[in-house]
């Protein structure tokens, strides 16, 4: 979200076209304040940007065409129109994981629940032709990953990314989709019901502009920011030339943890996993491999734990964690289930929230995290 002024500009000079990662750097040395060079741009001055007698030049004439404050407002009106929230590099709200990134994007695009990116997240990727004994292991995996707090980033292509996708929101978890186009496409188009379920309990993510369609070349790029996100990445099945392939190499090159999963040898979706392990990447034979090597231990919802639990409740959070023990349920049906009025409701819940118990979710959905 666009918090203040500073955001604002540095977002408006971030998008500026042929302005990359090392030109924005050298910009914001000369202007540390974005919006003073809006200003002088809107004026038409001379603008010291630093970048050599060539590009100095040429950029001040882009951003002189864009210095519009009518355009640029109904721009951020429009952004605002697709709820689509907007994270910059400098902002508090930034995933600090992939602040560490070499060339991190400047900015993200958001839809759906963009507190998960600030989240521990974990990616599995793999072949959009995967094997069903690959798409069940992946699903597996996933589902138990995201049942043990683990928030599941892929990229939302047919085949493996979409069994994580799937078996994160089957264990009740969150998952974000890392996408080759703006966050408003629906890339693959089959996979629009899948889009519509990861907004209500995830995020789509892109650093392309709303409306950018998909694109086979704006695949790869993406691919840092799905490792870039996470701990580590499981690259469950693909060959040794596949995105992938290139999503291994940005996890390395980014320091993050590589696991695969062992394949037939005789599969041509097995020889990536298979060269990764020869290579270092570490084998799983299952969830537990990844729970154990990030030592998270596996939910244990005993009756021990609820009574170690319960004495720390009064009365209304007690009934409201047996009500949810049943299942996530909204606000309205705690309300009509309690039979108790709305600011009570919320006020034992945020108490659950705060002890650690309870999870708000996007739509005003609760359920049980401890």
């Amino acid at each position: 979200m666009l918090h203040n002024e500073q955001e604002k500009y540095y977002f408006w000079l971030a998008m500026t076209p042929n302005v990359g990662t090392k030109t924005l750097a050298k910009i914001l040395e000369n202007y540390p304040d974005p919006e003073e060079l809006f200003f002088e741009a809107e004026q038409g001055k001379t603008l010291n940007l630093g970048l050599g007698e060539k590009t100095t030049p040429k950029i001040t004439q882009i951003l002189h065409k864009r210095a519009d404050r009518v355009r640029f407002d109904e721009q951020l009106a429009y952004i605002n129109k697709k709820e689509i929230e907007v994270l910059t590099f400098i902002g508090d709200d930034y995933p600090p994981m992939l602040r560490e990134i070499y060339s991190p994007p400047p900015f993200l695009f958001v839809k759906g629940y963009a507190e998960c990116l600030m989240e521990d997240c974990f990616a599995i990727v793999g072949t959009r032709h995967a094997t069903r004994r690959g798409m069940e292991n992946t699903n597996n995996i996933a589902k138990e990953l995201s049942e043990n707090g683990l928030v599941i980033v892929s990229g939302m292509a047919s085949g493996i990314d979409t069994a994580a996708h799937m078996g994160a929101l089957s264990g009740n978890g969150k998952t974000i989709a890392v996408l080759g186009c703006g966050v408003d496409v629906v890339y693959p188009r089959e996979n629009e019901r899948l889009y519509e379920e990861i907004l209500e309990n995830g995020a789509i993510v892109s650093d392309y502009l709303p409306g950018t369609p998909a694109d086979p070349r704006r695949f790869p790029p993406r691919n840092r920011i799905i490792t870039g996100l996470s701990h580590g990445v499981l690259v469950a099945e693909g060959s040794l030339k596949s995105g992938a392939s290139i999503t291994a190499n940005f996890a390395l090159e980014q320091n993050r943890d590589v696991f695969a999963l062992p394949a037939d040898i005789s599969l041509e979706q097995g020889k990536l996993p298979n060269h990764l392990i020869s290579e270092g990447a570490q084998i799983v034979l299952g969830a537990e491999t990844i729970l154990d090597a990030y030592n998270i231990n596996e939910r244990n919802f005993s009756e021990e734990t609820d009574e170690e639990l319960l004495p720390q409740l009064d009365f209304l959070q007690q009934a409201l964690y047996n009500l949810l023990k049943q299942g996530d349920m909204t606000l309205e049906q705690l309300t009509d289930a309690a039979e108790r009025p709305v600011p009570e409701l919320m006020e034992a819940l945020t108490m659950l929230e705060i002890l650690g118990v309870v999870e708000k979710m996007p739509g005003n959905i609760f359920r049980i995290i401890r």
